[in-house]
């Protein structure tokens, strides 16, 4: 595996980590710090995304984009998570399930460009 793909593995797992444990508190200061945590993971996450794009695109260009989709609406349900949490909305839940949804089919279609393309 590639420095470039190990680096981005780590900070989804370091995401998925931190927006858990944000959505699961109740303290405004560990929510607040977990959301500017994870915009800087965004940022991580989309440069690597991007220089692995670079390599990818030519062999399977329908999956990268598919995958770069897939990884914005992550990025967004993430942060529509953190704002119905903080407005107590009813429908935090069905936020979280398809981000966990999204998430999923994210990873999938990550793993099979890397082992296929990279």
């Amino acid at each position: 595996m590639p420095i470039i793909a190990f680096v981005h593995v780590i900070t989804a797992i370091l995401l998925a980590t931190l927006t858990s444990i944000g959505l699961m508190a109740t303290n405004n200061g560990t929510i607040t710090a977990s959301k500017m945590t994870n915009r800087i993971l965004y940022l991580v996450l989309i440069y690597t995304g991007f220089v692995m794009l670079m390599h990818t695109f030519q062999t399977s260009p329908v999956l990268v984009i598919l995958k770069g989709l897939a990884g914005l609406g992550v990025i967004g349900l993430i942060e529509v998570a953190f704002a119905r949490k903080q407005q107590n909305s009813e429908q935090a839940h069905t936020i979280l399930v398809w981000l966990v949804v999204i998430f999923a089919v994210t990873a999938v279609l990550g793993m099979v460009i890397s082992k296929f393309f990279l």
